[in-house]
C-alpha cells in the first residue's frame, strides 16, 4: 500500500530588492554628521513635513546609499527600528547614520527625537549594525545637530 503524500498549502514565494529611486551629487566620503547633512538637505529640500533618511555604509563607513524611509508632518515622523535598519540588512551595510529635518526651524533634539534614538541604539547593539550619527538638519542653517556630538563619542558604543 502506497503512503499518501501529506498536502500543503501552496504560498507566494518572494524577493526583497532595492530599486535606485534618483541620484544627487554627494561628498566623497560620507563619515560624519556634516557630510550626511548636505545630503539630508538635499533630498528634504524645501520639504514642510519631516523626513527620516537613512544612511547605509560598509565596513570602511564608505556610503552605500541614502534612503529617506519616512516621511510624517511638520513636527514629527513616526518610523520603527525595523524600517529603519531594512536597508541595512538588506545592503549587508556595517553602520548608518540617521538624519531627518525639522521643518520649524528648531535645531534641537525632541523628546521623541531622543526616544527614537535609544530605539535605534538598542535595536543596533542586537542587529551588529553600528549607529554612527543620528542628526538633524534644517533648510536655512548650514550647521547640523549631531546626537555623537553632543553625547561625546561614537552613538552606538
Amino acid at each position: 500500500m502506497a503512503s499518501k503524500r501529506p498536502k500543503y498549502p501552496t504560498i507566494p514565494l518572494q524577493k526583497v530588492m532595492l530599486v535606485r529611486d534618483k541620484s544627487v551629487k554627494v561628498p566623497e566620503v560620507v563619515n560624519g554628521p556634516w557630510a550626511a547633512s548636505v545630503i539630508a538637505k538635499q533630498l528634504t529640500d524645501g520639504s514642510p513635513d519631516e523626513s527620516l533618511i537613512v544612511f547605509c555604509l560598509n565596513g570602511q563607513h564608505e556610503l552605500i546609499s541614502a534612503q529617506v524611509i519616512a516621511t510624517g508632518a511638520p513636527d514629527h515622523v513616526a518610523c520603527s527600528p525595523s524600517q529603519v535598519f531594512r536597508a541595512a540588512i538588506v545592503q549587508n551595510a556595517a553602520a548608518i547614520i540617521v538624519a531627518h529635518n525639522h521643518p520649524s526651524g528648531s535645531l534641537r533634539f525632541s523628546d521623541d527625537d531622543r526616544a527614537t534614538y535609544r530605539r535605534l541604539v538598542e535595536a543596533s547593539r542586537l542587529l551588529g549594525i553600528h549607529v554612527l550619527d543620528f542628526i538633524v538638519v534644517v533648510a536655512n542653517r548650514p550647521n547640523c545637530l549631531s546626537m555623537n556630538d553632543e553625547r561625546g563619542g561614537n552613538v552606538s558604543e
